[in-house]
């Protein structure tokens, strides 16, 4: 006899394990889609071909949920971003870009061609999954290595653009499945080729960007990773005991802090402050902030006298450095550097 739970059952197998495999549509006997979709690529790309360029930029993100603030943020549309976007990011905009506020009508023609569709009512777009994977997969091996680092950059100007103000949080929230699925094409076509290139300090600031993301937003052992990753790269190309590299083992021992691991914290923050007192001297904000960091992991593993020493070193610092600009400034000299003259705490 016929039974629905039986059958039920076999398709919720199938489909899962059909979910999981990788499409591959070049594999069609007369590879009639495949070369539709070139067809209309090709064409997209001879009339606007940065906007084909934005096209391939898309297939290394997720291919649901594009939404429209993604696309005004890392194309420069809202004024806060401009400025920077348009310097940096230029290679990939249209002619367009500065005043056209219509997704709708700047994605044209991708949408003419169904490459790219509205999501129903919503401010997004999505892009077929077949699609999605083609416009990946069928790019040479040199720009299927290039354009994550490009993909990375657009993420970087995007949150970059109103940082840290209250709609961010919600922004970060709604983007995580692109930073997710970015991340997934980083580290399988990027990682191993990125070393050589040249571009290993832009793609650090990149993934440095996002990895402050995912700490807000919870994600503490991708965190975690991603920041392990980024002070790997640092200290290979900068030094140990460069700037940069130091803020990024600063911002894995807040990654420790969130997850409790006060041991691991202490000692990585102790190495920071030690280290930004002697490059940069105790009195820099820098080296300040890094004091007020360890006294907190004091503080959190119940060294109450010691997070108040510290405490009290670094704001008796602070008001000597106060103290001394301020004198300088009533006397004309307002740009004199720290140094001579600030008192000893």
């Amino acid at each position: 006899m016929f039974n629905f739970g039986e059958v039920l059952k076999t398709f919720e197998k199938q489909f899962a394990r059909i979910s999981k495999e990788k499409p591959t549509v070049w594999s069609y006997g007369d590879k009639t889609v495949y070369t539709t979709w070139t067809i209309s690529l090709d064409a997209i790309r001879s009339k606007e071909p940065k906007l084909a360029e934005l096209f391939m930029l898309f297939s290394f993100f997720s291919n649901e949920d594009i939404s429209e603030e993604i696309l005004r943020r890392g194309l420069g549309l809202e004024e806060d971003c401009k400025e920077l976007v348009v310097r940096a990011f230029d290679s990939i905009l249209t002619k367009r870009r500065a005043t056209d506020h219509d997704m709708d009508d700047y994605l044209k023609p991708l949408l003419s061609y169904s490459l790219v569709k509205r999501k129903g009512v919503l401010d997004s777009f999505y892009i077929h999954s077949l699609v999605h994977y083609w416009a990946r997969e069928h790019l040479p091996l040199k720009q299927r290595r290039d354009k994550p680092k490009k993909a990375l950059l657009f993420i970087n100007y995007a949150l970059a653009c109103n940082a840290r103000k209250p709609e961010q949080w919600s922004f970060e929230r709604r983007i995580i499945p692109h930073i997710f699925a970015l991340l997934e094409h980083h580290q399988k076509y990027t990682t191993s080729y990125i070393e050589g290139s040249g571009d290993v300090s832009s793609v650090a600031t990149s993934l440095g960007s996002i990895s402050t993301s995912l700490l807000y937003q919870g994600h503490w052992n991708d965190a975690e990773g991603l920041e392990l990753q980024v002070m790997e790269m640092r200290k290979r190309v900068l030094g140990q005991e460069h700037p940069d590299t130091l803020t990024c083992m600063n911002n894995l021992a807040s990654i420790y802090r969130k997850q409790g691991r006060w041991k691991e914290a202490e000692g990585l923050q102790l190495q920071v402050v030690e280290t930004r007192k002697r490059v940069l001297c105790q009195e820099h904000p820098a080296t300040l902030t890094s004091m007020r960091n360890l006294a907190a992991i004091f503080r959190k593993q119940g060294r109450l006298k010691e997070a108040e020493e510290l405490l009290a070193q670094s704001k008796c610092l602070f008001l000597n450095i106060l103290k001394h600009y301020l004198m300088h400034a009533t006397l004309g000299f307002s740009n004199s550097p720290v140094g001579p003259g600030v008192t000893a705490c």
